[in-house]
């Protein structure tokens, strides 16, 4: 699993050139957003986040600590949704 969208692109190809096929030698799933732009990225398996509401959720926090509800060290958590984005680079197991 790689750490975002670029850095899978990036291990596609190097995989690719090492003669591995993807996913028959080895499955290839990133992390990024649910925005999936671009032929490559599409193809990629990932986990994704929903960006929107993750900037909604980020802003919020902000607006806290600014009017003072919040401590600026505030060590706060906030779950998110993940979901998959299948691709085509998960092997079958």
């Amino acid at each position: 699993m790689t750490g975002f969208d670029t850095e899978s692109e990036l291990v596609y190809l190097l995989l690719s050139q090492l003669g591995l096929k993807i996913p028959k030698d080895i499955s290839l799933i990133g992390f990024g957003g649910t925005w999936r732009e671009g032929a490559m990225l599409r193809r990629l398996a990932a986990v994704t986040v929903d960006e929107t509401e993750l900037g909604r959720k980020a802003s919020q926090l902000l607006h806290q600590i600014r009017i003072g509800k919040l401590p600026l060290d505030n060590h706060q958590k906030v779950a998110m949704s993940l979901s998959l984005s299948e691709g085509q680079t998960l092997g079958s197991k």
